[in-house]
């Protein structure tokens, strides 16, 4: 439903940071930044990996943001990322991503 809503314009969807990471196809990799046994200590139960794939490379949010505390973290994300041929698309704070239809552009 979600996708059909995008589709015909019927809705935006902006996110920031993990907010933005749900729309790529798998969230595998980003336990390098938080702490994905944090979900089994909190709700009993295992993580689940897939993302809503609404984009169809993995999100990377603060790269190489001075200042911002998961930078070092998004940079083992991307190295791991480039050694597993997994496509990835990585914005600096500040920037954002703009898809409309099959246009992609980083602002």
């Amino acid at each position: 439903m979600f996708r059909e809503l995008l589709t015909a314009n019927a809705l935006v969807y902006a996110g920031y940071s993990a907010g933005a990471c749900v729309l790529s196809p798998s969230l595998q990799g980003l336990e390098l930044v938080d702490d994905a046994d944090a979900v089994t200590r909190s709700y009993s139960s295992q993580p689940l990996w897939d993302g809503m794939a609404l984009l169809h490379e993995a999100f990377v949010p603060h790269y190489r943001s001075p200042g911002h505390p998961e930078t070092d973290a998004i940079e083992r994300v991307v190295i791991r990322y480039r050694a597993e041929g997994i496509a990835y698309r990585t914005l600096h704070d500040g920037q954002a991503l703009l898809v409309n239809g099959p246009e992609a552009r980083i602002l």
